[in-house]
């Protein structure tokens, strides 16, 4: 008995197969528990300074919808793992950046300003006050010294035309 295979229909396999693939993305867990975790850590770490057990935090971000990858309800132990893990690499953080900072190869970590407006933003700039920038003489006498400054290497000192 040759049967002959019934014909694949591509358009409408594609079509199914981008279907599937559009709602297992959909149902992906970006965020686990310990991205949530991550987010309440000091509280946590507040907390149990103040002696606050394990299970009580633990059912505070069940309360909260914070699940394991698997849907179960966070335990003790699993809370408490998840503490530890955050603990540790703070603690890593730390350590590297002290023997960084401690290292007389390396350059030390400059200290810059911080703008946090944009009417800080509008009011620096390398040249000057940026309220000059208006005036196109100006700009263009700018422009006309940055170059020159990135192209002077190219040239000879007006004194030295041998």
């Amino acid at each position: 008995m040759n049967t002959k295979p019934a014909p694949i229909d591509l358009k409408a396999l594609v079509a199914v197969a981008q279907e599937q693939d559009r709602l297992r993305r959909s149902t992906l867990r970006v965020d686990g528990p310990m991205t949530a975790f991550r987010a309440v850590f000091p509280t946590v770490e507040r907390l149990r300074e103040e002696g606050v057990a394990w299970v009580s935090i633990a059912a505070a971000l069940d309360r909260a919808g914070v699940r394991r990858a698997d849907a179960k309800a966070l335990d003790a132990k699993y809370v408490a793992a998840m503490y530890s893990t955050l603990k540790r690499r703070a603690e890593r953080k730390t350590a590297r950046r002290a023997e960084r900072a401690a290292r007389s190869d390396l350059p030390k970590a400059q200290q810059t300003a911080k703008v946090n407006l944009a009417s800080d933003a509008m009011t620096l700039n390398s040249f000057g006050p940026i309220a000059d920038d208006n005036d196109p003489a100006i700009v263009k006498s700018r422009l006309e010294e940055a170059a020159a400054q990135a192209n002077s290497r190219f040239f000879k000192p007006p004194g030295d035309q041998k």
